[in-house]
């Protein structure tokens, strides 16, 4: 994963007093893409003093939560899916993507963006093709793939990406019960 070429969300997140400035990221790469679709509500708006953000593990992200979106992953990583309803491949990688939410115990939240409800936060995020999956660490969209991948790929991923985000101070956890 590399931050060159990332678009610059962080005008969308409420400016905060204090704390030191992302760094720009470098990473590996990876291959591969997904989505799904169910509800989820709200995203964190604060950190307890412990690191953990109160708020859903999964979210569905339209044009209206995209901010809160995007101020959460000042404090978590976000993993966002963008799919389709009518796409199987992005059904199966969201499902996957939902269940390693779940084990991963919230060291990332999931955001969903069908982008057939929601063409302008696709756009935003320079969405080619479905399913297509992209961080969010500190405001800044991070590419990640488009496509199928399998799990133990997926997985790896992931654990790159949370790397990516210590290394750029992103490490608390969604609160999951």
């Amino acid at each position: 994963m590399s931050m060159f070429g990332a678009v610059d969300l962080s005008s969308l997140s409420p400016r905060s007093t204090g704390g030191p400035a992302p760094s720009s990221a470098s990473a590996a790469s990876a291959g591969g893409a997904g989505a799904a679709r169910t509800a989820g509500t709200g995203a964190a708006s604060a950190v307890a003093g412990d690191g953990v953000a109160p708020g859903p593990l999964v979210v569905d992200v339209d044009a209206q939560n995209l901010r809160e979106v995007a101020e959460t992953s000042t404090r978590v990583p976000v993993v966002v899916v963008l799919h389709a309803s009518r796409s199987q491949a992005s059904a199966d990688l969201a499902g996957q993507l939902q269940t390693l939410a779940q084990e991963y115990a919230g060291r990332f939240q999931l955001a969903r963006v069908d982008v057939d409800a929601a063409p302008e936060v696709a756009q935003a995020l320079q969405a080619q093709a479905v399913p297509t999956v992209v961080a969010l660490i500190a405001g800044q969209p991070v590419p990640m793939f488009q496509g199928s991948v399998p799990e133990e790929q997926l997985r790896s991923v992931i654990d790159q990406l949370l790397e990516v985000a210590a290394a750029n101070g992103v490490s608390g956890t969604i609160a999951v019960d």
